[in-house]
């Protein structure tokens, strides 16, 4: 039955490490064709500005636009490489099964930060999307999907934590076992 159980819950795991690492490489695309995007509207702007007439709301659409989808979209890629920064300097010097205590420490501390980061900015994307936000340049820009980024990329790193702390736990019992 133990052994069942395990090769159930091993396949759990399995399909959602697929799905997340999908939604986590879809972000970052996403973000990468928002960066891709900036760098044109902007060079168009600066050549506007030396030719004729700059790009009338460039710096409102740069900064509500591109840059918060690069930023926010991208965290759960970074995570999913393991490319957030850490301090080693005490952990280092630990044993190794003390270090992955540390470890787990670290993850879910990080997972409730940004769950909560998600969960306190989602009524702030409802109520943008239910009043259709926008801001006024030359022209009206819509901003209100935008404040979608902040749950969805807070949340995407949510799930890659949880299987990083997955994996964590499961390398810490398979030591603790032997």
């Amino acid at each position: 039955m133990g052994a069942q159980f395990t090769m159930k819950l091993a396949r759990i795991g399995a399909l959602l490490r697929k799905v997340a690492d999908f939604i986590t490489v879809f972000l970052v695309g996403y973000a990468f064709l928002c960066a891709f995007i900036m760098m044109f509207h902007i060079f168009a702007d600066v050549v506007g500005r030396l030719l004729w007439v700059p790009l009338p709301g460039t710096l409102h659409i740069v900064s509500h636009w591109y840059m918060v989808g690069f930023i926010f979209l991208t965290i759960a890629y970074a995570e999913r490489k393991k490319s957030h920064i850490e301090v080693t300097f005490v952990k280092e010097r630990l044993p190794e099964g003390i270090r992955t205590y540390f470890d787990i420490f670290g993850l879910v501390l990080m997972f409730v930060i940004f769950f909560t980061f998600g969960w306190y900015t989602l009524p702030f994307a409802l109520k943008a999307m239910a009043i259709r936000e926008y801001i006024e340049d030359v022209f009206l820009i819509t901003i209100w999907p935008v404040a979608w980024y902040l749950p969805i990329g807070c949340w995407a790193l949510c799930a890659q934590l949880l299987i990083h702390i997955g994996d964590s736990c499961t390398s810490l019992i398979r030591r603790q076992s032997r």
